[in-house]
């Protein structure tokens, strides 16, 4: 998911989807992934859970739940 900085696209939310059960591997792979993407926002999800991360302060929050766009480009 992309937000408009200027008159240019910058990535905003980085999604990793999976079939089975959230695990610790899971959340590596896609922190793995947005080194590449720089992503504020990260969301792992699979059919039982969701989970968004993001850094605040220097510190990582977590969330159980994917918030609206609208709710994502306030928080930036």
């Amino acid at each position: 998911c992309f937000c408009k900085a200027a008159d240019l696209l910058k990535p905003l939310l980085l999604v990793e989807c999976k079939a089975e059960h959230l695990t610790l591997e899971a959340e590596n792979q896609l922190f793995g992934y947005n080194a590449q993407i720089g992503a504020p926002f990260l969301c792992l999800a699979s059919s039982a859970a969701i989970k968004l991360f993001w850094k605040e302060q220097g510190a990582m929050k977590t969330l159980p739940y994917l918030p609206s766009y609208e709710q994502l480009i306030r928080q930036l």
